[in-house]
């Protein structure tokens, strides 16, 4: 009878199992590795689309408001519609037409809390509407369309107004691992031009 080595027989070495062990690790580790990846990717993408429909949301809201600016069917009190500020967006309509702008929503002011990255809405309660703002800038016109700087001579008032245009810029609150700009954060920016119909009447 002749004999042969193990290794001849069919059977596995210890050092054969070894190798076969760390192979199958480095290939699970690789694709462990390449599902996480894949799953921030997918998750930075769904928060930057929720951060988009939030911001076109606000965006809208913003440029409805507008359009309402100046809205005084009785006549009861006087008011520009729009405050000619450079820090905040001030927003006055009588909604309900009874003469004061003492109700919800018909005195409303935009303003932009740079340090913690928000959008505020103040009518008349103070809310955060809008979160991880980049910026919220906002330009006045007058009638002819030039842009009340602040710069020019007369200096321009409430009653010069005739159209506001809405600059938002907002970002994602995570960072995209496959973004390379912004230190990984996606960036979207809205833009709005509106013309109130009631300024100036």
């Amino acid at each position: 009878m002749v004999f042969q080595p193990l290794n001849e027989r069919g059977t596995v070495t210890v050092a054969e199992l070894l190798a076969a062990i760390v192979m199958t690790a480095a290939a699970m580790g690789a694709m462990y590795s390449m599902m996480v990846a894949q799953n921030q990717v997918f998750s930075a993408q769904d928060r930057a689309v929720e951060i988009e429909q939030t911001a076109r949301t606000i965006m809208t809201m913003i440029s409805r408001e507008l359009r309402m600016a100046g809205y005084n069917p009785v006549q009861g009190t006087s008011f520009n519609g729009i405050t000619y500020d450079p820090v905040q967006l001030r927003i006055q309509a009588d909604l309900n037409g009874n003469g004061v702008l003492t109700d919800t929503n018909e005195d409303i002011t935009y303003s932009f809390d740079a340090a913690n990255l928000r959008l505020l809405r103040t009518a008349p309660n103070s809310v955060i509407v809008l979160q991880n703002i980049q910026a919220f800038t906002f330009s006045y016109l007058n009638s002819n369309g030039a842009l009340l700087d602040g710069s020019s001579n007369p200096a321009p008032t409430s009653a010069d107004i005739r159209e506001v245009s809405v600059k938002i810029t907002v970002r994602a609150a995570y960072p995209d691992p496959t973004y390379p700009e912004n230190n990984g954060y996606r960036t979207l920016t809205l833009q709005s031009r509106v013309t109130p119909r009631d300024l100036g009447l």
